[in-house]
């Protein structure tokens, strides 16, 4: 039997949740400036479904695609029958603070460094409230098994889970264009609970790039080729070594956190809001 009502309810009672959480706005405590203080990281959720069965999970393995030692849903959970992945947009004040200058607005480096907390917060409450429900579930994300497996290529991708979820697929950037756009963040939760599966909407992983080329223009790094193939337009380790250039210690509220961050690609582009 399909819980084609119970996952509505669920996402529908997440929504409100986020929506009202204290967590979803910087604390003034943590405020880079005294003005952003109370500034909300998200806004609604999007979410979608995968089949844990699905074969693309396996394909992940390919050293073409992620890594042999990718790990499957079932791998995670044996008793998996569903993935739900959950894209959580940036607000627009965030988006349009990041469109200019060569280093991460302030807004933006929240968005990523707090926003990452509340992300953890928002997806333990799903797991809570699946069990609650009488359902297995776990995040990978924040499962004690999840690591690197190099530098830059985790054992559990959120990009890929959300492609097959059909949540989004990849541009140029290797950002995931969703309805809401590709300036946000992932998270993902592997269930024994039968939900309905999205249908995805797309065949191509890059159905929903234009190439316009936009994101290589930004990018402060030149990490991005639009004239290469799109499987390689993007080189990794450049993006990676720009985003640490920016690294800025901001002290607030008696502690110090080092945020770094970029996501030119990702802003001032036709897809930073929509597909």
């Amino acid at each position: 039997m399909v819980l084609t009502d119970e996952y509505e309810a669920l996402t529908a009672g997440l929504t409100d949740y986020l929506r009202t959480a204290p967590e979803n706005r910087v604390a003034p405590a943590a405020a880079i400036r005294p003005e952003l203080a109370g500034m909300p990281l998200f806004t609604d959720p999007l979410f979608a479904v995968g089949n844990a069965a699905d074969p693309l999970y396996l394909g992940l393995k390919s050293p073409e695609a992620v890594h042999p030692e990718h790990l499957s849903p079932t791998e995670w959970l044996p008793e998996a029958r569903t993935v739900i992945a959950v894209f959580f947009p940036l607000t627009e004040q965030i988006r349009m603070s990041n469109r200019n200058g060569q280093a991460a607005s302030d807004e933006w480096r929240h968005g990523k460094f707090e926003g990452q907390d509340f992300i953890k917060q928002f997806t333990a409450e799903l797991v809570r409230r699946l069990e609650a429900a009488g359902h297995r579930a776990l995040s990978p994300e924040l499962d004690p098994r999840f690591r690197m497996i190099t530098p830059l290529v985790p054992n559990w991708s959120l990009r890929h889970n959300a492609y097959i979820c059909g949540l989004g697929t990849f541009g140029l950037s290797k950002s995931l264009i969703t309805a809401a756009g590709c300036a946000g963040r992932l998270a993902s939760i592997v269930t024994d609970a039968p939900f309905p599966v999205t249908v995805r909407p797309y065949r191509d992983r890059y159905a929903y790039c234009i190439r316009c080329g936009k994101c290589a223009r930004n990018c402060p790094a030149h990490a991005i080729d639009p004239a290469a193939p799109a499987d390689r337009a993007k080189d990794h380790v450049k993006c990676q070594v720009q985003i640490n250039s920016f690294k800025q210690p901001v002290t607030a509220g008696g502690r110090t956190i080092t945020r770094n961050g970029c996501g030119k690609c990702q802003t001032d582009v036709p897809c930073m809001s929509r597909i």
